[in-house]
């Protein structure tokens, strides 16, 4: 029952950090993370398929 309670007040002290950075942070981090995986080199496949 202890566990249970501890791993609420850890859950919600995360969730307030995360709200706390808000929505700018947030974006900048998800576009940051859409260019990594646009960048790499075109698989053969891929580049045959849109000639």
């Amino acid at each position: 029952m202890k566990e249970e309670w501890i791993a609420k007040v850890i859950g919600l002290l995360i969730t307030i950090l995360a709200i706390s950075l808000g929505g700018p942070f947030w974006f900048d981090i998800l576009s940051k993370v859409s260019k990594i995986r646009a960048t790499g080199a075109i698989p053969e496949d891929t580049a045959k398929e849109d000639k």
